[in-house]
């Protein structure tokens, strides 16, 4: 059984979405979706996969319409259920397509994404999903940018860093200890994928503690920072995300403890920081990968 479907709405949110699927039979349509069949060229609310209650109509003796809720919560559900059941998905028709294309153009927050999402008319006209796709899940980090969270001790050049990077007092950066109260975030473009950089306080006590932990659980990346003078290792960060060594002020001592050396001072290491981080979260490899992308997705995410 090969189960095709399409999102029939549009960009902009609505009170319904509009699923479409096909199939060379309408019994399997209704397995899959678990629920009770619809008679031809009628419509009924049926609880679909057991998750939600939804109108479902049956136009032709192959296709069905699945019409929830249109919040993104409830169309995200119904796709993830879908595509994990096994159900491929269509591009939208070509007039569509350029409605989500030019919805995503103006969404898109890194300039690495222009581009790309220019290519991919062309990619699904031509080869459709008959390859596979395309990482939507990384690629998508060009359209919202992803949080890197900068943690370490107190005063050792983390919101210098920032400052550097961002080129503009974005964050307080004196030499004194534990400047940086609260968490700062700022967005930051990493060699074309533009990040939000979440610039957190020194470890002070609880206080600070539970700020960094809640900032850390919201991280795609955490950059563990040191002194370059300091002997003692950036802090052990428990997380599931990626985390990078950065070791700050590389002009003010020497270090022989690993980690990515930068100065915010003399601006060394920063490129190869900002490089480190949009490799880490967009690889080259996905960037450059030639199949289709699923981009609308991020719609409904």
């Amino acid at each position: 059984m090969t189960v095709r479907f399409s999102i029939e709405t549009g960009p902009s949110p609505g009170a319904v979405g509009v699923i479409r699927l096909r199939s060379e039979s309408g019994e399997d349509l209704f397995a899959l979706l678990g629920c009770r069949q619809v008679s031809l060229g009628d419509a009924r609310v049926r609880a679909v996969f057991d998750m939600d209650e939804m109108l479902v109509a049956r136009p032709d003796e192959r296709c069905v319409l699945l019409m929830p809720h249109g919040g993104r919560a409830v169309m995200r559900a119904v796709l993830e259920r879908l595509l994990a059941l096994g159900a491929k998905e269509d591009a939208p028709p070509a007039s569509d397509l350029q409605a989500w294309l030019d919805d995503a153009l103006a969404r898109a927050s890194s300039p690495l994404a222009v581009d790309l999402l220019l290519d991919q008319p062309r990619r699904w006209t031509e080869q459709g999903d008959s390859r596979g796709l395309a990482d939507g899940t990384v690629l998508g980090c060009l359209l919202s940018p992803p949080v890197v969270v900068a943690v370490g001790a107190p005063n050792i050049g983390k919101s210098s860093l920032l400052n550097a990077l961002a080129g503009r007092p974005a964050a307080l950066a004196f030499d004194r200890p534990g400047t940086t109260r609260d968490a700062v975030g700022v967005l930051v473009d990493c060699a074309g994928l533009v990040v939000r950089w979440v610039d957190t306080p020194g470890f002070d006590g609880v206080g600070s503690a539970r700020l960094i932990e809640d900032a850390v659980r919201s991280a795609d990346l955490v950059l563990s920072c040191r002194d370059a003078a300091s002997v003692e290792p950036g802090p052990d960060i428990a997380c599931e995300v990626p985390v990078i060594d950065v070791v700050t002020r590389a002009d003010r001592g020497s270090s022989d403890g690993g980690g990515l050396r930068t100065s915010a001072l003399e601006r060394s290491g920063l490129t190869d920081l900002v490089r480190a981080i949009r490799e880490t979260l967009v690889p080259d490899a996905v960037l450059s990968d030639p199949r289709p992308w699923r981009f609308w997705e991020s719609h409904v995410q």
